[in-house]
């Protein structure tokens, strides 16, 4: 089983899609470290023994997609810290240890969408305040700990869709009373003590 990814520490850039998937001895991505720009897709996903992202922590953007998903060992997305752009979407998806995306506090800008999901620890969406519009959908759904949308607060529009559910602890939508246009469907429900959907007060468009 693969257990070191050595053979690319020269690299400083790439000019396609990384993908660095089910590799069950893998322990950590330092070899990565060198590397600044990832111009395409970036996707790490169902190494089970990653319990960081440490040799990430000089990318600074990703052209296309990013895309984190299926950790049970995972707990801190912190090796993101310089990361500022992601070009598409950006997918935080099953994993089980993580409590908060802090991590992703210096992302700026969002091209496409935003999809955080089946994420059962996690309890806070604060790593994503600095994001002020989303060019596709906005999906927050299955995260089990989740009690509020804290971190989205600064969100004035959605180009795509508006998809929370499923977010069983989640009583309300607060944090988006500043979004005031969505541009496709929007869909709310399944949520056991959601008592209201005041927090979309300021949606003029939808």
């Amino acid at each position: 089983a693969l257990t070191t990814l050595d053979g690319l520490k020269n690299i400083n850039s790439t000019s396609w899609t990384v993908t660095i998937e089910g590799n069950s001895s893998l322990t950590d991505l330092e070899a990565l470290s060198a590397v600044t720009t990832i111009r395409y897709d970036l996707h790490i996903e169902q190494n089970p023994a990653l319990t960081n992202l440490e040799g990430l922590r000089n990318i600074t953007s990703v052209g296309n997609d990013l895309r984190l998903g299926y950790y049970n060992s995972l707990t801190s997305l912190n090796g993101l810290r310089n990361l500022t752009a992601v070009g598409n979407d950006l997918t935080i998806i099953g994993n089980a240890s993580i409590v908060d995306l802090d991590g992703l506090r210096n992302i700026r800008s969002i091209g496409g969408g935003i999809h955080v999901g089946r994420n059962d620890g996690l309890r806070s969406l604060e790593g994503l305040s600095s994001i002020t519009t989303v060019g596709g959908n906005l999906t927050i759904n299955e995260n089990e700990s989740l009690r509020n949308l804290d971190g989205l607060h600064n969100i004035t529009a959605v180009g795509g869709s508006l998809w929370i559910a499923w977010n069983a602890r989640l009583p309300n939508l607060d944090a988006l009373n500043r979004l005031t246009s969505v541009g496709r469907a929007m869909h709310i429900g399944g949520h056991a003590v959601l008592a209201d959907i005041d927090g979309l007060m300021g949606l003029t468009f939808l």
